[in-house]
């Protein structure tokens, strides 16, 4: 029998002032997929127009991908909006705040998508859920990490590299720069163990394929206690359909934890306003570990 731990998140950060930590949603922006659901199967892409595409033939991924379906600026870098729902934060029964860790905690546990620890770690994942509060490594202003910190809300595309521009809610601008020209990892990386790992990427067809290893362990996938070995293994395919639409999956790896590989997928929407950018954010202070009052993550 599959168990699975309850997923867990501190409500009360964004009523008193955390910056990095809460996370409702699993990637800021977009509108996830179906299992089984094909990108070209989504109403979203009737009637679309073509693909951009640079000089170099390839699809034209530059841009800033945190537009409504219709391309209208949801108004802010990680606004609740109709295309992600699940990115509101819930202020707790009749909106009053003594109800938001509970309500929370209990809404934060709602979900299947999940990766498949092997039996013997299960345990190590519910002791780590039940004491998230102290244990997530974003409440103490770590860095998400990849792929906790999700899709890009920003891309800009060279010739040679892409660069990927993250927010992850209220937190602080991260940004990884990944070249694209084939080459295989750097050795040397690869034994530093890093919070983002070394990236390379290629094309294959009109997808960027974007490999990551040598990672440190100290990052989780996802809140709930979901630790990661350093021998994580992360592709991510970025492939722009049907006009300003952009799929955007990601494959997890770690067969020293996981029973199979842990899949998302994405479809964002292109900004259309000229003049939408990502917002210098404040620096990550940790405020509420004193407030919290029942253990509740």
């Amino acid at each position: 029998m599959k168990s699975k731990p309850f997923g867990a998140v501190i409500a009360s950060a964004m009523l008193l002032g955390a910056l990095p930590t809460i996370v409702y949603a699993q990637f800021p922006v977009g509108m996830p997929l179906q299992p089984g659901m094909k990108v070209t199967d989504s109403p979203l892409l009737a009637g679309a127009g073509p693909v951009p595409r640079l000089a170099n033939g390839h699809p034209d991924l530059t841009g800033m991908w945190n537009g409504l379906p219709d391309g209208r600026d949801p108004g802010g870098d990680n606004t609740p909006d109709a295309a992600n729902p699940g990115l509101a934060v819930f202020p707790g029964r009749h909106g009053d705040i003594s109800f938001a860790e509970q309500d929370n905690r209990l809404m934060a546990g709602a979900t299947d998508d999940i990766p498949q620890y092997k039996p013997q770690y299960w345990q190590k994942v519910n002791e780590l859920d039940q004491n998230s509060y102290k244990a997530d490594p974003a409440f103490s202003c770590v860095t998400p990490g990849v792929p906790r910190m999700g899709a890009p809300v920003k891309i800009v595309e060279e010739a040679n590299e892409i660069i990927l521009f993250n927010t992850f809610i209220l937190g602080a601008n991260w940004f990884r720069i990944i070249p694209t020209t084939g080459r295989d990892h750097n050795p040397d990386d690869l034994l530093v163990g890093s919070y983002y790992g070394d990236g390379v990427g290629k094309w294959e067809g009109d997808t960027l394929v974007l490999d990551s290893r040598g990672f440190n362990d100290v990052t989780w996938l996802n809140r709930g206690g979901m630790f990661h070995t350093a021998d994580l293994h992360v592709i991510e395919r970025l492939t722009r359909y049907a006009g300003n639409r952009l799929l955007y999956e990601v494959t997890v790896e770690d067969p020293e934890v996981l029973t199979q590989p842990w899949v998302r997928r994405k479809v964002l929407f292109l900004n259309l306003n000229p003049d939408a950018n990502i917002s210098e954010l404040p620096p990550c202070s940790e405020r509420d570990a004193d407030h919290i009052k029942l253990n509740l993550r």
